[in-house]
């Protein structure tokens, strides 16, 4: 036998078998306000004395009562509480409930589930309607009983009204009945009387009792109110109803209820000081017989709760609350907005978090992307520090060939000079797998395998609108409820930790108390260059290496145009240039790009500002005219002497402004040669030196590591697609380093002795000491 104060454990997700057996034969039945926790149970092979059956709460988890019934009256109630099974129920639930309460409590509210959690009424600006109905259940009777106690001792008030009476029946003769009889006013035919004729009945003016009082007005019309608003609710929900993935029993209790409420108020308004009531209390009315009379004072009060809204934090309320499961998905991305309004010291509006889908007694969060937050990093006061910003989207919705793409959570990073952001997901699963085998194939409890094998479907058909339809996902994360503590491995020794690293697809916990592997994932994310990013982005290897070795191998000749906007429209309008061969060195006959220099005037200084790709490459060994002659800046027209030895014609193609024009301090004398990489991200004359991709990741993660880089340049030569070699050594203190190809990089001191080389930026800067 258990202790009458103390039950068993009961856990969500879990199936319970009961049975009940009445002592006496007499039937028994087993009662509670959700009608789908009771489904399963039946009476044993008919027999009514004897109940059974299963009982499963689902994902809820709280406090639920039953109450057990002999002979069709009840015998007693019982009590069970149910406990979270994946996390800690005083701990992290607890926390995860005040959480959402703190932004919205209604987020977290339905009307009818089969558990519930205590709370209170608070002073709230606009209620929803599902924390109004739950008012109204909870005061409906304190106000039913106040109103009849009313209704048998109700206040009445005295109100003169104009009654037409004989002159024999007058109380009292005033001056409102002597100005009545000198003017002429009555009914009937005129008799003669003391004062004359008059009329067989004059009005007079007689007090009487009335219930018609402001009170009873006021007491009216809050009914009315109530009346009106349970019918759009009625009205609200059997629109919801016709949804069948809804569970019809539930919704059927629902409307139950709210039927049962509107008719006990057509009975309260029948109640005779109501019934007399009629049209509105007087404007700015108040009443010290609402606030202190008995019953009055008790109906007012009920009235004057349905304008509060609920917290979650103990007290005389029972709180229905969503399936945990949907919680820890709206919690999830509510810590996640926070924790990245941290890293990036950035302010977030509560108001800026959500946008709420109220329909009836359901408020969800709006799913998609009509509702985002983006979040900028603060100025740290360093002028290379790359400035980002993250947008956060709860349940975005991706339009793929294959049908519509949902995670939970989408991130795009947005990093100055990158024009596509990089795309993150992060997937709330509440499930857990603790087996022995999960264990031993992974190193800890995770989510299941195929909740992270979903992140490889979304990674693959999360893609860019028009074709080639590129990836956008970099990284995709399931967030599960777990955490580390002493008697458990670290998770940084589970499979999913290290493949989050190695292929960007992982999982992580993350919980109330336990967000540390969340936050080191998104910090070093946040804090990372976006060549370091875009080296992790998993791409075919095949395309990988033809994109690196083609936009470096891709020189750019940039031309200066010393005749300034009338030489560029030229230019425009011949679409072709000829220049000395022998002048260009050897990359001239490689140009896959020419960028013209503009020089400066009293406005503006002179900068790279126009670009044309090269169409095609002509020789022209008679040192004839093919086009518009550029000699050293200078375009010679037809009718000019031209310029001795072979040229070289670059026909172009339509020339276009720069996305971000390029400023030179120092102007532009002569060409000079650069790639694709670096016209493309370089704001200095000097950055145009960093041919490579990989000369600018580590030209980043120095300046990010806050070190003074010098850059000098190497020569122009002719670039080797297949062990493309950098143009610029990097000049750290007293080390130089300078980017070999497949060889890697070569670092040396001041002297050129002490060579080593290293294979990636990360190894370049552990030997720099940064």
């Amino acid at each position: 036998m258990l202790d009458a104060g103390v039950g068993p454990c009961i856990y969500e997700e879990t199936l319970y078998h009961v049975a009940a057996q009445s002592r006496h034969g007499q039937p028994i039945a087993i009662m509670h306000r959700d009608p789908l926790i009771l489904q399963s149970l039946t009476h044993f092979m008919g027999q009514g004395h004897i109940i059974s059956g299963s009982i499963n709460f689902g994902s809820q988890v709280g406090l639920s009562r039953f109450t057990v019934l002999v002979g069709g009256l009840p015998e007693f109630d019982f009590e069970v509480e149910v406990f979270p099974s994946k996390m800690d129920y005083k701990l992290d639930y607890a926390d995860m409930m005040a959480e959402i309460s703190s932004f919205l409590t209604a987020l977290a509210l339905e009307y009818l589930r089969s558990t519930y959690h205590l709370g209170r009424a608070v002073k709230a600006p606009e209620p929803y309607d599902i924390e109004w109905l739950i008012l109204l259940r909870h005061v409906f009777r304190q106000l039913e009983n106040a109103l009849v106690r009313i209704s048998r001792r109700p206040r009445r008030r005295l109100h003169r009204e104009e009654r037409f009476v004989g002159p024999e029946r007058i109380h009292r003769v005033d001056s409102a009945v002597r100005r009545a009889v000198l003017q002429g006013k009555g009914r009937g035919a005129y008799q003669p009387t003391f004062w004359g004729y008059i009329h067989a009945q004059v009005p007079e003016r007689r007090a009487v009792e009335t219930l018609d009082t402001p009170e009873h007005r006021w007491l009216r019309n809050q009914l009315l109110d109530i009346r009106t608003h349970i019918a759009s609710l009625t009205q609200a929900e059997k629109l919801l109803s016709r949804n069948p993935s809804a569970p019809l029993a539930r919704q059927k209790a629902v409307l139950d209820e709210l039927a049962m409420m509107e008719q006990r108020l057509v009975r309260l308004l029948k109640l005779e000081p109501l019934a007399q009531a009629t049209g509105d209390p007087p404007v700015g009315f108040a009443s010290l017989v609402l606030q202190n009379d008995d019953g009055y004072r008790q109906a007012y009060r009920a009235c004057m709760a349905l304008r509060l809204g609920l917290r979650m934090e103990g007290g005389p309320l029972q709180l229905s609350t969503k399936d945990i499961s949907q919680l820890y998905e709206y919690w999830c991305y509510l810590a996640v907005v926070q924790l990245v309004g941290e890293l990036l010291e950035s302010h977030v509006d509560p108001k800026d978090l959500f946008r709420v889908s109220a329909k009836g007694l359901r408020v969800d969060l709006e799913r998609g992307r009509t509702k985002k937050i983006t979040l900028a990093s603060g100025s740290s006061g360093q002028p290379n520090t790359e400035k980002r910003r993250i947008t956060i989207t709860y349940n975005p919705v991706h339009q793929s060939a294959t049908g519509s793409q949902k995670p939970d959570v989408g991130l795009s990073l947005y990093i100055e000079g990158w024009e596509t952001p990089f795309e993150l997901i992060l997937d709330a699963k509440y499930r857990l797998d603790d087996s022995p085998a999960y264990i031993a194939d992974n190193g800890t409890p995770g989510p299941p395998v195929d909740a992270v094998n979903a992140l490889h479907r979304y990674r693959d058909a999360i893609l860019s609108g028009k074709p080639p339809h590129d990836r956008r996902v970099i990284f995709g994360a399931a967030l599960f409820p777990w955490r580390d503590t002493a008697s458990t491995t670290s998770y940084m020794t589970n499979r999913f930790y290290r493949s989050l690293t190695s292929i960007g697809i992982g999982a992580l916990p993350f919980l109330p108390g336990q967000k540390d592997y969340v936050i080191g994932w998104l910090r070093e994310i946040i804090d990372q260059s976006g060549w370091l990013l875009a080296d992790k982005i998993q791409d075919h290897v095949i395309l990988r290496e033809r994109h690196l070795r083609s936009m470096a191998a891709q020189p750019v000749l940039i031309l200066p145009l010393r005749g300034g906007e009338k030489e560029l429209h030229l230019l425009e309008s011949l679409r072709s240039i000829s220049l000395p061969l022998r002048r260009l060195g050897p990359r001239r006959l490689a140009v896959s790009q020419i960028a013209f220099y503009l020089p400066g005037n009293g406005d503006r200084p002179g900068a790279i500002t126009h670009e044309a790709k090269v169409l095609d490459i002509k020789i022209d060994a008679s040192d004839q005219m093919t086009g518009a002659i550029s000699g050293n800046v200078k375009i010679q027209h037809q009718h000019q002497e031209p310029t001795p030895g072979p040229l070289v014609s670059y026909i172009l193609d339509s020339i276009r402004p720069l996305a971000r024009p390029l400023p030179l301090s120092g102007g532009l004398g002569s060409f000079r040669w650069a790639s694709t990489v670096s016209l493309k991200r370089a704001a200095t004359a000097e950055e145009l030196w960093l041919e490579t991709e990989q000369e600018w990741a580590l030209y980043d993660e120095l300046k990010k590591a806050g070190a003074t880089v010098d850059l000098k340049p190497l020569q122009a030569s002719v670039i080797n697609p297949y062990d493309i070699k950098g143009r610029a050594e990097l000049i750290v203190a007293d080390r130089r380093v300078r980017y070999e190809g497949l060889a890697g990089f070569r670092i040396a001191d001041g002297t050129g002795a002490g060579v080593v080389y290293k294979g990636n930026v990360s190894a370049v800067l552990r030997e720099l000491g940064l």
